[in-house]
């Protein structure tokens, strides 16, 4: 298993920053109370 984890640390900056994102972007489309369904 941590054989596995290895292999994902080199990508964790990559998809850290599509996840690593303020609440002012979300504030651009959603409404107040910040609701999101993918549904």
């Amino acid at each position: 298993m941590a054989e596995g984890a290895q292999n994902l640390k080199p990508h964790f900056e990559d998809v850290q920053s599509h996840y690593d994102l303020s609440d002012d972007f979300y504030r651009l489309f959603l409404d107040p109370t910040q609701t999101y369904s993918c549904a």
